[in-house]
């Protein structure tokens, strides 16, 4: 089980420096009122859109005016590709509980095979002359 007070971060490595983009109310009232849809932040930062990928960065990492002013240069020391897997991650897990794109698919093929096996089962139920129907 994870904790679930760090539920949610994605950790990234520049130049040997360890980063941690953290899900904070702050974080997410932010990117959420600057973008209405997460799947398009997600299309935006895929697609090497460095203003959407330095917002993502500054609010995951808890950044102040005075911090922000890094970005830039965090930015090309990485690389822009390097930073589209961390920060698309981060906006996926901020927008689905702290769950990676990963465990969201398991939970809804589960999800999906449950009701089926459930309605499955009514059929079988309803046409089993034993039951009166």
């Amino acid at each position: 089980m994870s904790n679930p007070l760090t539920k949610g971060e994605v950790r990234f490595t520049v130049e040997g420096t360890e980063h941690v983009l953290r899900p904070t109310m702050a974080a997410f009232s932010q990117i959420n009122h600057r973008y209405d849809d997460y799947a398009d932040l997600i299309r935006k930062i895929t697609r090497n859109d460095v203003s959407a990928i330095a917002f993502v960065l500054r609010q995951g990492l808890g950044y102040s005016d005075k911090e922000a002013k890094t970005l830039p240069s965090l930015i090309m020391k990485a690389g822009v590709s390097a930073l589209i897997e961390p920060t698309t991650d981060f906006v996926f897990r901020m927008f689905n509980a702290g769950k990676s794109p990963d465990e969201v698919m398991k939970e809804e093929t589960a999800k999906l095979a449950a009701e089926a096996e459930g309605a499955e089962g009514a059929g079988k139920d309803a046409a089993d002359p034993l039951l009166g129907a």
